[in-house]
């Protein structure tokens, strides 16, 4: 007897065994089926974001990211559809590879959130009438009532022994409905992004249209106003007029000049929105442009009370340059120091060398400065800065400055802060520069880097000052080489 029952427990501990062992062999199954399906959701994710960054359309990422997933879950087919009250069910939006979606598939009331055929219960299926028309052995089918978009993948077309969908398949393609419409709603917000950008872009397109446009009407008559009044003042049409007349022909020729730069800067500034601005590169002397410039701010400076001055630190004295473009710059920089310096006070123009080869040529004035803020919306087309008064001028002068210069591979540098005045850094690149007289300064350095003058050593360098005050201009020149 006593064999008898060892025997028996012996069984016992077996089956026990065994069952532990059963147990054991599923909860590892389970475990790796979800660290599988937590494998192909972080794949889906990661794929359906760069679907929705690449993609040029909310259609064609739909088309990707269905293509993927049929990859990823082994499937022949997929189609997303849309819930259409209209059409009394689910229509199909997008689909791949073979799939064939009868339209509609379902009524919306009757649609479950997740369905397979054939199912493993009892009972018929929503996808029963769908399996007779497809051809397909398995089918699945996923959907979210609060987007009112449902996904249905399809497997096995004719081939024997590919396995059905099950229900360890839910989370999955119920996970994977998920990130589409998140994937969905990433695209479409892009695309409105898009959007919005082309059509600013257009507007800005027709804003300088226009402008060029009204600024080359207005042109016309007014070079006729200017001739006429210039052709008074000097009296090219009769006599000379009575002084009245001769004052008031003055003041509509200085009106009409003021008028047409303005005109001009407009003309300038819808070139360069609309990418049309060519350089007319020539060789330049520099002392001429720099010359040029004062000259033309000289009655301006003069009225306000303002000295200019001019500081030649460089042995370059010719660049290749668009000579109007420059030109117009380095104006529009020392227009607008002498606008916002103070009576008595001097702005200074300096050309030094850059530390690559370059050219520097900076504007310096001693107004009231302006803060990081500031300097960016003076930069804007049509920005103005107050700087405590109201100054003169539409906002065009600086961002010209920095259109021009950097279509030559410059750059404009501003250093500024409130109360510390400002100082504007015309940077042409070495590849400007077509040289100076090249020859080696007689002292030796002083300092790293440096000359005795403060000059940077191993070049040629001039000291050219101009100093504006009175009529005509009176020049201080000191040469070291």
């Amino acid at each position: 007897m006593s064999g008898g029952r060892g025997q028996a427990g012996g069984g016992r501990q077996d089956d026990d065994l065994g069952q532990r062992l059963a147990d054991m062999e599923r909860v590892c199954r389970e475990a790796r089926q979800t660290a599988d399906q937590a494998i192909t959701h972080l794949t889906l994710m990661r794929v359906a974001n760069e679907i929705a960054d690449a993609a040029e359309t909310g259609a064609a990422f739909g088309s990707r990211y269905l293509q993927h997933l049929c990859s990823a879950l082994r499937a022949d087919g997929a189609a997303l559809l849309r819930n259409d009250a209209s059409a009394g069910g689910f229509v199909t939006a997008q689909h791949w590879g073979a799939v064939d979606v009868p339209q509609p598939v379902v009524p919306p009331a009757a649609a479950p959130e997740y369905d397979i055929w054939p199912a493993a219960k009892d009972g018929p299926s929503m996808l029963d009438a769908y399996s007779e028309r497809c051809g397909h052995h398995s089918l699945a089918w996923a959907w979210r009532p609060a987007e009112n978009i449902a996904l249905i993948l399809v497997r096995g077309q004719g081939r024997v022994g590919e396995p059905a969908f099950s229900a360890v398949d839910q989370p999955t393609l119920q996970t994977a409905l998920a990130i589409y419409a998140e994937g969905l709603r990433r695209r479409q917000s892009l695309d409105a992004v898009i959007a919005e950008k082309e059509a600013a872009e257009r507007a800005n397109a027709a804003k300088s249209r226009f402008l060029a446009m009204m600024s080359h009407e207005l042109r016309t008559p007014l070079n006729s106003i200017l001739g006429y009044a210039e052709m008074i003042t000097t009296g090219l049409v009769g006599p000379p007029a009575n002084p009245k007349t001769q004052e008031s022909a003055e003041i509509i020729h200085a009106s009409g000049l003021h008028l047409l730069g303005i005109i001009t800067d407009i003309l300038d500034i819808s070139r360069v929105e609309a990418g049309k601005l060519e350089l007319d590169d020539a060789p330049a002397d520099l002392d001429a442009l720099i010359r040029r410039a004062i000259e033309m701010v000289r009655r301006q400076a003069a009225a306000a009370g303002v000295g200019l001055k001019v500081e030649r630190l460089s042995a370059v004295t010719r660049v290749r340059v668009d000579r109007r473009l420059i030109l117009q710059a380095l104006t529009n920089l020392i227009t607008n120091a002498v606008k916002f310096s103070d009576r008595g006070s001097e702005v200074v123009v300096r050309a030094t060398d850059s530390a690559d080869g370059g050219l520097d040529i900076a504007v310096r004035d001693t107004g009231p400065g302006m803060s990081e803020r500031d300097v960016g919306i003076a930069l804007q087309p049509f920005g103005q800065v107050d700087g405590g008064q109201r100054r003169q001028g539409i906002g065009l002068g600086l961002p010209l400055a920095k259109s021009f210069i950097e279509e030559h591979g410059g750059r404009l540098s501003i250093d500024s802060r409130p109360g510390e005045g400002t100082n504007m850094i015309l940077r042409l690149p070495a590849g400007r520069v077509l040289g100076g007289p090249g020859v080696t300064p007689e002292e030796p350095d002083r300092g790293p880097g440096t000359s005795a003058s403060g000059a940077p050593a191993g070049r040629a360098w001039v000291r050219l000052t101009g100093l504006w005050d009175g009529p005509r201009p009176r020049f201080l020149t000191t040469r070291r080489g």
